[in-house]
């Protein structure tokens, strides 16, 4: 299955979608008494981090089946629906990530510890859009769904546990068993729906 190592620097988070996460959505700008605070836990998060994006395609079975694992409710619907393969992805920033901001919240330093939280939720994001839109490109002859993901809408948390078992030969990610909570906390699963262009979705 396709596994993406990424650059954490070549990973692009767009300058207000960063100051909205970060409390400064109205601002211009990120105001200057934070500014080298902010400056200081992209650094911390760019040592650290180490973004990996993986998919796999699963030929579709009707209803919205595959693999043992079934897609139910109206956002799957929605979305899926009418799909001849699906592609399950999971991205994440690693363990080291985690443990940063644990450290910082240990040492009393709680905005940086923030920062460097909600810097990594967006990086972790825009590394998985930076690859379903490679894919996208390279299929253009099929027309992509919207991705979704387990915990939106009525798509099952529960979710998350069949994807980790899915990739869990290639990364070290794991899933607890009461909440469905993704390990390491900076970790996303989501899946994409393709069918022919131009054909209607049933």
């Amino acid at each position: 299955m396709p596994k993406v190592e990424i650059d954490p620097k070549d990973i692009k988070i767009p300058n207000n979608v960063l100051k909205s996460k970060l409390g400064f959505g109205r601002a211009e700008d990120i105001p200057k008494e934070f500014r080298r605070t902010v400056e200081r836990a992209y650094e911390e998060l760019l040592n650290v981090a180490r973004p990996v994006v993986l998919w796999r395609d699963f030929d579709v079975d009707n209803p919205l089946s595959f693999d043992s694992m079934k897609l139910t409710g109206e956002l799957a619907e929605k979305h899926l629906s009418g799909s001849k393969i699906i592609t399950v992805f999971l991205a994440t920033l690693g363990k080291r990530v985690d443990e940063k901001i644990e450290e910082y919240f240990r040492k009393g330093e709680d905005l940086l510890a923030f920062f460097i939280d909600g810097i990594a939720s967006e990086m972790v994001e825009y590394a998985l859009r930076k690859v379903d839109a490679e894919l996208r490109m390279k299929r253009s002859n099929l027309e992509g769904s919207f991705r979704i993901s387990p915990g939106y809408g009525d798509l099952p948390l529960s979710l998350n546990k069949k994807i980790v078992e899915i990739f869990k030969e290639e990364v070290d990610v794991d899933v607890f068993e009461d909440s469905y909570v993704l390990v390491p906390r900076k970790t996303i699963t989501a899946f994409v729906g393709w069918r022919e262009k131009n054909e209607k979705q049933t």
